[in-house]
């Protein structure tokens, strides 16, 4: 089985939201690998000289039964303003590092910036993301995505988000659409025309 990722944005020294990114990463063990402990991200930090970094990094964290990996990187915002509309039936609960379904569902986006998946009839999210949808001033997200990202909970938790089913059929009364990630660290953040999502 493939190791699991967890992707966690420093910013200006900070590592954001730690304890999201703690719960999932025990939550996927748990059920992944039983009897295995994955690393605090806290802990690790305790390793990394935070205070030299600046802007806006990505650390991955690739982990799992004797799969240790840290490494941090530049993050360069990527502007996706097209989707396009593709079906799928893989099963992405927990973060793999293993990307290679995703990465094959990309490939279909033609010249779109990426796909949004339908899963069982239903919108997901993206290969990188999950999506909201702004509605008369209110701000919607599916509530079956193929991965619950830790930025969705937290602004799920917050109350800035309401979960509710979205059929493809559906997104014609929506007025815009976001990308939510936990290295896009803003939000609303990047507000898209809800016509750039194409069947």
């Amino acid at each position: 089985m493939s190791p699991l990722l967890e992707t966690i944005c420093i910013r200006d020294g900070k590592a954001l939201h730690l304890e999201y990114h703690r719960q999932r990463m025990q939550h996927s063990s748990q059920i992944l690998f039983p009897g295995y402990h994955p690393p605090d991200p806290e802990d690790l930090l305790k390793n990394i000289d935070t205070h030299s970094l600046q802007g806006t990094l990505r650390w991955r964290i690739i982990y799992g039964p004797g799969k240790l990996l840290n490494e941090i990187m530049p993050y360069t915002y990527k502007s996706v303003r097209t989707l396009k509309l593709v079906e799928t039936s893989i099963d992405y609960s927990h973060k793999f590092a293993n990307r290679d379904s995703l990465d094959s569902l990309y490939k279909q986006r033609d010249s779109a910036d990426d796909v949004l998946l339908i899963k069982d009839g239903r919108i997901t999210d993206t290969t990188i993301a999950n999506i909201v949808f702004l509605k008369d001033g209110k701000l919607f997200t599916p509530d079956q995505p193929l991965l619950m990202g830790t930025a969705i909970r937290r602004i799920l938790d917050e109350g800035k988000v309401m979960a509710m089913r979205i059929c493809p059929k559906d997104i014609a009364q929506f007025e815009a659409f976001w990308l939510v990630n936990a290295l896009r660290v803003n939000f609303p953040f990047d507000p898209m025309p809800i016509d750039g999502i194409i069947s």
